[in-house]
């Protein structure tokens, strides 16, 4: 009798142990679909942060050949200002080169504006390029799916999972 409880007892802690490894190996396909699906998501983040930034140095050239066209058309304007007769055609010219300054400056301060918006968006990628490295990823997923087999196979070698009796409600497996 006492050699039956004993065998009893071990069968109740394998029986434990393989609900314990069961439950864990359900888990692992659950954590690897959150694992896939974070991806995803991290995937279009990138993506997006990429064309957001790709669109800002876009606009950010235009706005350095506005400045350019602006700069030389100040400069005609300085050349032109020099033949110039009248006291009216001196003072038209200035206020063209005043205009062609001002625009300089605004198109200049956008330019500072879209570096600031930039500069987080570089760190951004470039981390989120870091983050998302298809090694890590693959390796990641080989991870798991080597636990999920390795627990499975603990399973399998501590005889699976048989219902030998039941008793109210309570299934003994080895």
């Amino acid at each position: 009798m006492l050699a039956d409880l004993e065998l009893i007892v071990k069968m109740q802690g394998l029986d434990l142990r393989a609900i314990l490894l069961r439950k864990e190996i359900a888990l692992l396909p659950r954590q690897i679909a959150e694992i896939e699906k974070a991806l995803v998501t991290h995937a279009r983040k990138l993506e997006a942060d990429r064309a957001l930034l790709a669109s800002n140095q876009r606009e950010r050239k235009q706005k350095e050949l506005e400045i350019q066209s602006q700069q030389a058309k100040a400069g005609k304007l300085r050349d032109q200002m020099a033949s110039a007769k009248t006291n009216e055609q001196f003072r038209a010219f200035q206020n063209e080169i005043d205009y062609c300054d001002k625009e300089i400056k605004k198109f200049e301060d956008r330019i500072v504006e879209l570096m600031e918006l930039s500069e987080p968006l570089a760190v951004n990628v470039k981390v989120a390029e870091g983050a998302l490295a298809e090694g890590d990823r693959d390796a990641r997923i080989a991870q798991l799916r080597g636990e999920w087999q390795a627990l499975h196979e603990q399973v399998v070698k501590a005889g699976g999972l048989h219902i030998i009796g039941s008793e109210r409600h309570e299934s003994r497996r080895i």
